[in-house]
């Protein structure tokens, strides 16, 4: 899942909307005041539409600033912990390997 989150500025745009859709998720709601911050958390991965809609009589503008932060699934961190035992166990058996070539440990009986 993901984090979404950001800050947005809008000085004389009246009636600003915002609408998320992707995947399975449909969010809306309305922006209120010169500054505003949103967050949308654990969205699945995908591709998301961030549309935000409002008018003015006269001119306007509007800033948006956003951020993206990945949080890595249970899957991800279960191969990462696999992936590191596998690679200590490696590791161990190699040290092993070379003691006994090198005289250094105990070598079976024949």
């Amino acid at each position: 899942p993901s984090d979404v989150s950001g800050l947005f500025f809008a000085k004389g745009i009246k009636g600003l909307d915002y609408t998320l859709v992707g995947g399975s998720t449909s969010l809306s709601g309305s922006i209120k005041g010169f500054a505003n911050s949103f967050s949308f958390s654990s969205l699945a991965a995908g591709v998301y539409d961030l549309t935000i809609e409002g008018f003015s009589k006269k001119t306007g503008g509007y800033l948006g600033l956003f951020t993206v932060a990945a949080v890595p699934e249970a899957e991800t961190w279960a191969m990462l912990t696999i992936g590191g035992l596998l690679l200590s166990w490696q590791l161990r058996r190699r040290r092993r390997a070379d003691d006994v070539a090198a005289g250094n440990g105990f070598a079976a009986a024949a």
